[in-house]
């Protein structure tokens, strides 16, 4: 049974089946399976998270990102955790110029050919 829980993407109506006849199998109580195997339903979804993350940088399209960690790509939870995965990268962005160190680079435009002796103008 433990390699059934860790299976790749499984759905999670498919995980909580597993679950289910664990506990009976077992004779124990469904939550204490639940809390048993936590950790590996939370490693799953941080696994599906980073999968999302990359693939979305990579410019996969919706629908590969979803058969790839077997979400439907239109449905509510998939779309939230695109949305989520964007979010948090729209907030690293920030911070990373919000630091109080970082100063815009400044060019002055004007003083190009006062510093040097060429033109870069098309057709010269």
């Amino acid at each position: 049974m433990h390699v059934a829980l860790e299976h790749g993407h499984q759905p999670a109506a498919d995980r909580a089946q597993v679950k289910r006849d664990l506990a009976k199998e077992l004779s124990c109580s469904p939550r204490l399976i639940q809390d048993a195997t936590s950790d590996v339903d939370q490693r799953m979804r941080e696994e599906r998270r980073e999968t999302i993350e990359k693939m979305y940088l990579e410019a996969y399209t919706d629908s590969e990102i979803g058969e790839s960690v077997g979400m439907a790509p239109t449905g509510e939870k998939f779309k939230g955790e695109l949305s989520n995965v964007n979010e948090s990268l729209r907030k690293s962005l920030k911070v990373q110029f919000s630091d109080e160190s970082w100063q815009p680079p400044i060019y002055n435009v004007w003083s190009f050919a006062k510093k040097t002796n060429e033109t870069s103008h098309f057709g010269v």
